[in-house]
């Protein structure tokens, strides 16, 4: 069975499996301080962020976990 990741944020948020990996990523990135948080000099434009998801599967073919990643755009 193949399952459907998500494309965007908003078709993931609101999915308990796809929320749970969300907030297991942005919890590691708080852990290992990934950024701070600054105020945005003038004439600086913001680092945009996007949301990746990925099913991850065993040797069996089952679902083994599911993944969410923040990337800089």
């Amino acid at each position: 069975v193949v399952s459907e990741d998500p494309q965007s944020f908003s078709k993931a948020h609101g999915i308990p499996k796809w929320d749970d990996a969300m907030a297991a990523e942005y919890s590691s990135l708080m852990k290992n301080h990934t950024w701070d948080l600054v105020s945005l000099p003038k004439g600086r434009k913001m680092v945009k962020c996007k949301w990746v998801y990925r099913t991850k599967y065993a040797v069996d073919g089952s679902i083994d976990k599911y993944k969410a990643h923040l990337i800089a755009k």
